[in-house]
């Protein structure tokens, strides 16, 4: 005889903000911020720590994707995660920190670029036992993060400091070493690397075409004399600045523009200030430190001291779903000391990439997002890649399953409380240099802000857990064994005993969806 039961079932499932829609990296949020809440930064530290090494650096330049999804958003207002981000990365870092190596397995992995996705993949296959070299081309490390961001948005010292855990955990990191598509196809050629990632930025400026282009500043070469700090900085003070282009690199070469003296910058798109690539609160920023912007304008021709620019207007969808824009017949000259190219750039072709073991990552490959935390999940996918080819192993175990704002158990639970303010510098004090511009908050702050998190599919049961719902619930009965060790975030803390009798109160008690019913067949003979 068979007889169906249903029975409780602990298991930490995956909070959205680390979901296919939250964090591209899929860290553990909710794990870290539990650990936050009770001040402990660097038990949080290291629990990010396993989705990637560039922790404070994301405190800082993400683009926050991961609060979109954040359930709490549909109660009152999602948690400030990236501020929370970089509290963990600067009160939670530990220089000492060295990973657990697995034996080396004989294998080496040549990488070409120490920018975020190079220096992340390089991380995670030194951590799973293969030899790793960066080949880098400039005389420091860091690609993008320290060639591309202003300081004002990303501070040296975090960069330097962060690039040095990764150099002691055993990556080696090769500066003013060039390499050409033609070197890298000898050694693979040649069998002196069993797998090679190219991780080498996009760092040829697209052209506008127009006339005189030959007379303005290329964006990407610009924000590079800006942020090595070198003799070759410019000085703008007193000049007419405008610069073209409506992405990112057009935000840190305005801003960065500013800063420099100049006396007026203007940025001119092409299209509406609705269909802008660049990030809407680096724009606001923009805004506020003075800058101007002219929408449904392109540039036509600069002579050194005027831009011919024409009016657009929208006309029909184009490739990207945006509305093309269109010239009109007004036609206007803008006074331009300097014009600076920000209109977007292509990788270099690598002809060995058409290898099975060789692997396009971050804003080397096509389909690149432009963003730093990208650019990190994709060398994250390419070293699972060559893990899983190479070796015969997964780096990373799949997502469980994710938890919808339905499934919490808020009433009973939860309260309001609302999002922890952030402040920025004042728009006066900002034109003035390239300190950084938004404050990361104190420790005390990021504990109170972290103790708004749901902590959406978290077991929270332990010594002096303070949940324990489930438990209370069974009551006298006995159904189920608690864990009597501290919290851990790798799995649940509790497990049903043999005098449960599946009544379904620790599931209809459990505020955060971690215990589920589940059928199973008892077989009587």
């Amino acid at each position: 005889m068979s007889d169906k039961f249903i029975i409780p079932q602990w298991s930490n499932k995956v909070a959205p903000c680390g979901g296919v829609d939250g964090c591209p990296a899929y860290t553990d949020i909710a794990g870290a911020l539990h650990a936050l809440s009770t001040g402990d930064a660097h038990k949080a530290w290291r629990i990010m720590m396993e989705s990637h090494p560039l922790r404070a650096i994301l405190g800082r330049v993400c683009y926050s994707f991961c609060e979109k999804p954040c359930n709490r958003g549909e109660y009152d207002t999602p948690i400030s995660i990236q501020m929370l981000e970089a509290v963990i990365g600067d009160n939670g870092f530990d220089p000492e920190f060295r990973p657990e190596l697995a034996p080396r397995n004989g294998k080496k992995v040549i990488i070409i670029g120490s920018g975020p996705a190079g220096l992340v993949a390089a991380w995670y296959l030194n951590i799973h036992g293969f030899e790793t070299v960066i080949f880098e081309a400039d005389e420091k490390a860091g690609g993008v993060l320290r060639y591309g961001i202003p300081a004002y948005r990303l501070p040296k010292d975090v960069l330097d400091r962060e690039i040095k855990l990764i150099k002691d955990s055993g990556v080696e990191i090769r500066l003013d070493s060039r390499m050409t598509d033609e070197k890298l196809e000898k050694l693979i050629a040649k069998s002196e690397y069993h797998a090679a990632i190219v991780a080498s930025g996009a760092g040829i400026s697209k052209s506008a075409g127009i006339e005189g282009e030959d007379k303005t500043v290329n964006g990407i070469y610009f924000l590079r004399e800006v942020n090595a700090d070198s003799e070759k900085t410019p000085d703008y003070t007193g000049k007419k600045v405008v610069v073209i282009g409506g992405g990112n690199v057009a935000m840190d070469s305005c801003r960065s523009s500013i800063r420099l003296g100049a006396e007026s910058v203007t940025v001119v798109y092409r299209r509406t200030a609705a269909m802008m690539p660049a990030h809407e609160h680096e724009v606001n920023q923009a805004i506020e430190e003075g800058i101007v912007f002219r929408f449904l304008t392109t540039p036509e021709s600069y002579d050194g001291k005027e831009l011919t620019v024409r009016m657009m207007s929208l006309g029909t969808q184009d490739s990207s779903g945006r509305r093309r824009p269109e010239p009109t017949d007004q036609v206007e000259k803008m006074a331009a000391d300097v014009v600076i190219m920000a209109i977007g750039q292509n990788p270099e072709l690598w002809k060995s990439c058409e290898r099975d073991n060789v692997y396009l990552v971050g804003d080397a490959a096509e389909d690149s997002m432009g963003t730093v935390i990208h650019a990190i999940a994709s060398g994250k996918a390419a070293a699972e890649s060559i893990c899983r080819d190479l070796a015969g192993k997964e780096m990373f175990a799949p997502l469980a399953e994710e938890v919808s704002y339905k499934k919490l158990n808020i009433d009973r639970y939860f309260e309001p409380k609302m999002r922890l303010r952030t402040f920025s510098a004042p728009a006066s004090q900002r034109r003035s240099g390239f300190e950084p511009v938004d404050s990361v908050v104190s420790l005390e702050e990021g504990v109170v802000e972290a103790d708004r998190c749901f902590r959406c599919g978290m077991c929270l049961g332990g010594i002096n857990s303070d949940c324990d719902w489930c438990f209370r619930a069974c009551d006298e009965k006995d159904g189920i064994n608690k864990f009597m060790v501290e919290w851990n975030h790798t799995g649940p803390l509790f497990e049903i005993s043999s005098d449960c009798d599946g009544c379904g109160k620790c599931w209809e008690d459990c505020p955060r969806y971690v215990v589920t019913p589940v059928e199973i067949e008892n077989d009587e003979e």
